[in-house]
């Protein structure tokens, strides 16, 4: 049927739960036919926002509302205007390839009609929403062996995704994955047995405020078959490729154990080559692409934003140092945990002489 003047038209933003329109003061403009100046469309179109979702469980508003203008010509199969939306709140997140929903109404919204879009949107996470981190661990803080030239060093690695991760069916397996990119000087980086890490570590523990419940749910990817696997992992980079028919949603956190071998050089934590990354790659709805498309890499937390997290220093550290063990003993007072990411002494045995001496190594500031 054709569109008349002051007819109603919803817009359903998908993902319906990253985007919040209330936050948007949206406006809309028609512009006639291009292809017949004797069309027209003009006057105020109405542009506004409602909630799909029930409130009680989610009160952001995804739909997106328009009224048509009273001075319209009505939309056919040969006639068609277009209607320019601006000033929408984008979501923080991100979202691969999708449609959207839009619904047909009459001025006086009865007899809906409904199809899905044929264009697609997608949208890149803003920057510093996805978020990754290293979880303190072994004397240092890096791990159980954090010395240079080291192999098989095990570190926690925290990710919450910032886009939806889905493989709509196809049997490839690198439709769709999530990828740790190592700075340059590791030489491997791969993840054993599931890479579940251990759960007495401090960070799964904590209850800070006392409420009975951990401050840091422990999650982790399946390895079943059915669900992904990190067999790609390869140098610098640990991968994990979802299967087929699977998905990890917008906003989940999960903890992996990276094991890796270290660089043969000193790297410090505030040395510019130290970052880590994280990057999401997929095809969403984009089923007529060859390969997924990738989002930009994303490096993880910066470590002057460290001490606003729950648990702090003492927990969690935007990139891993690699240190040299001290040929002689020293023994040094540590600074305040304020003027320091972490300090611990490190006790290592050394060979310097015909008995068993200790030296002591730190973490470095920021």
């Amino acid at each position: 049927r054709a569109v008349r003047p002051q007819a109603i038209i919803r817009v359903f933003m998908w993902p319906l739960t990253q985007w919040n329109l209330a936050l948007s003061n949206c406006t809309a403009v028609c512009k006639r036919y291009h292809l017949s100046a004797a069309k027209e469309c003009t006057g105020y179109v109405g542009c506004g926002s409602e909630n799909f979702i029930d409130p009680a469980f989610h009160g952001h508003h995804s739909v997106l509302k328009i009224r048509l203008p009273q001075v319209m010509d009505f939309i056919t199969g040969s006639v068609f205007h277009t209607i320019k939306v601006s000033n929408l709140a984008l979501p923080k997140g991100g979202f691969f390839p999708t449609r959207l929903g839009v619904q047909l109404t009459k001025p006086d919204d009865t007899a809906p009609q409904y199809l899905t879009s044929g264009g697609m949107i997608w949208k890149f996470p803003d920057e510093g929403f996805n978020e990754g981190r290293l979880v303190i661990q072994g004397r240092t803080g890096y791990g159980a062996k954090p010395f240079v030239d080291e192999v098989d060093n095990k570190l926690i690695v925290r990710l919450q995704l910032a886009a939806t991760l889905w493989n709509w069916g196809s049997h490839a397996s690198t439709i769709s994955y999530l990828e740790i990119l190592l700075p340059e000087g590791y030489t491997s980086c791969k993840v054993l047995e599931g890479g579940a890490p251990n759960r007495s570590n401090d960070a799964f523990t904590l209850d800070a405020n006392h409420d009975g419940h951990l401050d840091n749910p422990f999650g982790i990817l399946s390895v079943d078959g059915k669900d992904g696997n990190w067999s790609r992992s390869n140098v610098r980079s640990c991968m994990y490729d979802v299967a087929q028919y699977n998905r990890i949603y917008h906003g989940q956190v999960i903890y992996v154990e990276v094991t890796v071998d270290n660089p043969d050089t000193l790297l410090l934590k505030d040395d510019p080559r130290n970052v880590w990354h994280v990057r999401h790659a997929g095809k969403g709805a984009m089923s007529t692409w060859t390969a997924p498309g990738q989002m930009p890499l994303y490096r993880f937390i910066d470590n002057r934003d460290v001490p606003q997290l729950p648990g702090g220093r003492r927990l969690w550290t935007g990139n891993a140092a690699v240190v040299t063990e001290l040929p002689v003993d020293l023994i040094q007072p540590a600074p305040t945990e304020d003027s320091m990411a972490l300090s611990r002494f490190a006790l290592m045995p050394t060979t310097t002489t015909t008995t068993t001496t200790m030296s002591t190594t730190r973490t470095e500031g920021n």
